[in-house]
């Protein structure tokens, strides 16, 4: 199970939540091409999108070939544009309002040391220093969430 603020946090997390091979969605290897991935249900079909996405095809095609909710593909084409976004820098570069928005996103340290040529260790240690921390809020139902809390005050 997953849980987020936004769709795009609940599918990364459930994303990586079904296999620790998974880092979110992100381009894999393919087994079929594209077409034949996105016109077949299967249980990779999401990783056929982002593959899809990446290499440029459009939600309306997308659409006309899985029959996918537009929203949801449109969340989806957010998150691999936001990812394109993210190559662009380094961990030394990116600003904190774009490292808040990549957490908020879902985002895990592992995806975007991948981004930028790092290690989870050397993300870890800027997003710290950016004062970005998850913590555990609990909520009516009894389940945790995990979300991004960005402290006001007491961060050095």
């Amino acid at each position: 199970m997953s849980i987020g603020r936004t769709f795009e946090e609940a599918i990364q997390k459930a994303i990586r939540a079904t296999d620790p091979r998974n880092i979110g969605f992100s381009e894999t290897d393919a087994l079929m091409s594209i077409d034949q991935e996105l016109q077949t249900p299967s249980d990779q079909r999401l990783f056929a999108i982002a593959n899809a996405m990446q290499q440029g095809y459009s939600v309306d095609k997308i659409w006309e070939m899985t029959q996918i909710d537009k929203w949801f593909l449109n969340k989806l084409m957010s998150l691999t544009r936001f990812a394109n976004l993210m190559t662009k820098y380094t961990d030394s570069s990116i600003p904190r309002s774009l490292f808040v928005q990549a957490k908020q996103l879902g985002f895990s340290d592992k995806q975007l040391a991948n981004f930028w040529g790092s290690n989870e260790n050397a993300v870890r240690q800027v997003r710290v220093e950016f004062c970005i921390t998850p913590y555990v809020k609990q909520i009516d139902t009894g389940q945790f969430l995990l979300t991004i809390c960005i402290p006001h005050t007491n961060c050095s």
